[in-house]
C-alpha cells in the first residue's frame, strides 16, 4: 500500500469517528401530547399560527420558558413558540406546571431573587440561543466533472469523490461556517491514456469551508446557498515504458453551492451543485445523508 492510500484510509477512518463522537450541543427535545397543535411565530397568544404539528414529529426546544411558550426549533431550521402544556418532553414526560406556592418566597428575599433573575437574563438568552441552534453532518457523495489542463491541453473525466460534511442550521437568515472534505481515490484516466501508454494511480483530495446560508422553504424541505475557499491537493504515480512519475498539484479555489434539503423523520437528504473557480473551473453534483 502507497502513501497515498495509505493517507487516504487515515483520513476515512478519522472523518467516520468524528462523525460518530462529536456532539457540539447538548439538545433538550420533545413532541406535542395533542394532534394538530398550533406553533405560534412569537411568544403570545394573539400571534399568528404558523403551522401545527402532530405527536410523531419531534423538534428541539429551549433551555428556559418564554412565559407560558417554549422556542422551538424544526428539523428544517424553522422557528417557532408552543404552549408549554402540550409538550412531552423526552426523558421527562409531559409537562408538568410549576404550584403556585413555589413561587412564593419571603419578602426580604424577593428583591434580591428578582434582581438576580434580571441579571443573568442577557446570559440565559444567550445560552439558550446557543442549545437552539443544531448542526447536521454526514457523509456525502460527489460526482465531479474535473477539468486541468495538462499533457498539453485541458482535459477532463468523471470522478466519484466521497467525504463528510459539517452543517449548522440557524431559524433565520444568519451565516454560518460550514466544512466540508471529501476525496477520489482514482486518478484520471486520461493519465493512461495514448499518450503515455502507462498505468496511473493516485487520487485527489479537496477540503472547502463555506460562509453558509440554510433557510426553512416549506415545513420539510429548506434550501441552503453558499461560497468559501477550498484547497485541492492531487497525487498521481504515472508509470510509462520511459519511467515512473510523480505528479503532485496543490492549487487554492473558490466553492460555490447551491442545494435542497429533504427533512425526514430519520434523516437529511441534501442535494446540491456547487462550482468549482479553481485553475480550469469545473462542476458536481452531489447528496449527502446527513444526521
Amino acid at each position: 500500500m502507497n502513501l497515498f492510500k495509505k493517507s487516504i484510509l487515515a483520513v476515512c477512518v478519522f472523518s467516520f469517528l468524528f462523525a460518530l463522537a462529536t456532539d457540539a450541543y447538548a439538545q433538550k427535545k420533545a413532541r406535542v401530547i395533542q394532534p394538530e397543535t398550533p406553533v405560534y411565530d412569537a411568544a403570545d397568544f394573539d400571534a399568528d399560527v404558523t403551522r401545527y404539528v402532530n405527536p410523531d414529529e419531534s423538534f428541539i426546544i429551549s433551555k428556559k420558558p418564554y412565559g407560558p411558550f417554549y422556542k422551538v426549533k424544526f428539523k428544517n431550521g424553522a422557528l417557532g413558540y408552543i404552549v408549554d402544556t402540550e409538550l412531552n418532553i423526552d426523558g421527562v414526560g409531559p409537562f408538568q406546571p410549576k404550584p403556585f406556592a413555589d413561587d412564593v418566597v419571603p419578602n426580604d428575599k424577593k428583591n434580591k431573587k428578582k434582581n438576580k433573575l434580571i441579571d443573568e437574563d442577557d446570559d440565559e438568552d444567550a445560552e439558550d440561543q446557543q442549545s437552539i441552534n443544531t448542526v447536521y453532518r454526514g457523509v456525502s457523495l460527489q460526482m465531479i466533472n474535473f477539468r486541468e489542463n495538462t499533457l498539453g491541453k485541458i482535459r477532463t473525466a468523471d470522478l466519484l469523490a466521497i467525504g463528510y460534511k459539517h452543517q449548522p442550521v440557524t431559524g433565520g437568515f444568519d451565516s454560518k461556517l460550514s466544512y466540508e472534505f471529501f476525496l477520489s481515490p482514482k486518478a484520471p484516466a486520461y493519465y493512461a491514456d495514448n499518450i503515455t501508454n502507462g498505468k496511473v494511480s493516485g487520487g485527489i483530495i479537496w477540503a472547502s469551508t463555506q460562509i453558509s446560508n440554510l433557510n426553512a422553504y416549506t415545513p420539510t424541505t429548506s434550501i441552503r446557498y453558499g461560497a468559501g475557499p477550498f484547497l485541492r491537493y492531487s497525487l498521481f504515480n504515472v508509470k510509462t515504458s520511459t519511467g515512473d512519475y510523480s505528479l503532485q498539484d496543490l492549487t487554492l479555489g473558490v466553492d460555490i453551492q447551491a442545494g435542497l434539503i429533504w427533512h425526514t423523520q430519520w434523516a437529511n437528504i441534501d442535494f446540491g451543485l456547487r462550482y468549482f473557480w479553481d485553475d480550469e473551473p469545473y462542476g458536481a453534483v452531489g447528496v449527502a445523508i446527513l444526521f
